[in-house]
């Protein structure tokens, strides 16, 4: 069973009058639960490179352009404002893990590769990063993880978010 949060659990007894809504809020809850759980091991495993979620995105988006690139084809990539591009990349700057570069072509336009320590560390972290990912549903057959897409899917189809991603504002990976 998942670790229930205290606002969780004070909400379940809150509706326990209400028999017939309890398995649905248990669900949800525990949705919410795994998601939190996830986000916080991404976050402390990326802590300890000093990236953030944001700062790791842009470090493999690149690792795997294979190309330096503009910044507001990351941004757009990413799914970020141009001025928390902007912020992101003073902070890889700073950290010595990205350049910006003037384009020959047009020295109006400028692109941002990554340096000799920001490959190695993209490459290192992705790689664990992946590992750690693929570990959590690393019990589930393939046939199991279909189901569970599946079952997400289904939830997510009544969430707002999926109303916004109908009307093209967000994109959904099923």
């Amino acid at each position: 069973m998942i670790k229930l949060d205290r606002k969780y659990l004070a909400l379940l007894d809150a509706a326990s009058g209400m028999s017939q809504h309890l398995a649905g809020l248990r669900t949800c809850f525990s949705l919410l639960a795994l998601t939190a759980a996830i986000d916080r091991g991404c976050a402390e495993r990326l802590q300890a490179y000093d990236l953030s979620e944001g700062r790791f995105t842009v470090l493999t988006v690149l690792l795997m352009a294979k190309k330096p690139l503009a910044p507001h084809d990351l941004a757009e990539r990413i799914g970020v404002t141009r001025a928390t591009m902007t912020g992101l990349l003073d902070g890889l700057e700073r950290s010595a893990l990205i350049t910006r570069r003037r384009d020959r072509r047009d020295r109006r336009s400028v692109k941002i590769a990554l340096t000799a320590p920001g490959r190695q560390l993209a490459e290192r972290v992705n790689a664990e990063h992946l590992k750690w990912i693929v570990n959590l549903v690393g019990d589930l057959n393939n046939d199991e993880q279909a189901d569970l897409q599946g079952l997400l899917a289904r939830i997510w189809r009544k969430t707002d978010a999926a109303s916004s991603a109908i009307q093209g504002d967000v994109y959904e990976n099923n």
